[in-house]
């Protein structure tokens, strides 16, 4: 099976949280279109990153890959 057989997308809408600091993503997220702003809690309302399409988190980062 190719890994693009494997993949269920999911739409998250504006502002919408998908993983929250401290937990363990169950999942890997990749980025088709759009972008991701990330956020820690000592940043406050600052993001500390941003992804953007083919760009990917969660799932241990798709099993610590080399980026």
């Amino acid at each position: 099976e190719q890994l693009s057989e494997l993949l269920i997308p999911e739409i998250f809408e504006k502002d919408e949280v998908i993983v929250r600091e401290g937990e363990v993503s169950e999942e890997p997220y990749i980025i088709e279109s759009g972008t991701v702003e990330m956020f820690t809690k000592a940043a406050g309302s600052n993001p500390v990153g941003t992804l953007s399409s083919s760009e990917y988190f969660g799932r241990n980062e798709v099993r610590t890959s080399s980026k």
